[in-house]
Formats: structure tokens, sequence, C-alpha cells
């Protein structure tokens, strides 16, 4: 059985700096729009982790959701520059250990949101992880036992 992954109660104590919060967001908008639509549930799911994540409760939801509403546009009006960008200010986290096992979390965490797992959002599970040079096999495997349990 799949190890279960605790969003929340990994240490996330560290620098409270704008990086962590600008790629933990641009890891949300790529991943909220990896399948093509944005869900209600997805953005209940941020909502929960602005609140509960321990990391990002160091940071104003407000402004949290102002950052990934205005890289939601961005990537609607013009998707290859913009991801690129976004994958840029993901990839910023490779060194800080802490930081960078985080984003597979909130990944996760989106792609269940909705119910669904699209092949587009495993996708954008691996490529973080690759980015982040984060093993994505736990993430994965979180990902296939949600969605087995869901064809049940």
């Amino acid at each position: 059985m799949a190890k279960r992954i605790s969003l929340f109660a990994r240490d996330a104590s560290g620098i409270r700096d704008k990086d962590f919060l600008k790629a933990a967001m641009a890891a949300c908008a790529l991943t909220i729009l990896a399948d093509g639509d944005s869900a209600l549930s997805e953005r209940f799911a941020i909502d929960d982790l602005l609140a509960r994540m321990e990391r990002l409760r160091l940071y104003d939801p407000h402004k949290a959701i102002a950052i990934l509403d205005d890289f939601m546009d961005r990537l609607r009006k013009d998707e290859a520059e913009s991801r690129h960008i976004l994958l840029n200010k993901i990839e910023r986290l490779a060194k800080q250990r802490e930081a960078a096992e985080l984003i597979p979390q909130i990944v996760t965490t989106i792609a269940l949101a909705d119910g669904k797992v699209s092949a587009h959002e495993f996708a954008m599970l691996r490529h973080v992880c690759a980015l982040l040079q984060v093993d994505s096999a736990e993430y994965e495997e979180a990902l296939l036992a949600a969605a087995e349990k869901r064809e049940d």
C-alpha cells in the first residue's frame, strides 16, 4: 500500500521569502490549468492549503490568491512563455530541500481536488519533481491510489 503523504505534518520552518510563495502559487496555477479547466474544488483546496500548511500560513492568503490569479491570467494569455517563467520560479527552490519537498505535495493536493487526475496533471507532477530533484514516486503513488479508489 502506498505510503500516505502528510501534507501538513512535515516541518516547514525556515526562511519566509517571496520565492517560496511564488513557487507554490506557480505550482498551483500550472496544476489547475494542466487539464484545461479550473474547478472550484481546486480553488477550495488552495484555500485549505493556505490555512493548514505550516509553510504557507506565514503569508497573507489574500496576497497569495492575488499572485495565483495573476499567474493564471498570464497562462491564459500566453501559455508557452508564462509556463516557462512559472517553471523557473519553481526550479529556484531546488537547492532548498525543505521547501522543494513541499511543492510536489501542493501539486498532488491540487491534482486530487477535483476528483479526477488527468494525464496532464501526472505529467506536471513529474516535471515539477524533476525540476526540484525530488523523487516523484511517493506522489505518483498517492495519485494512482486516489484514482483507483474513485474507480471502485
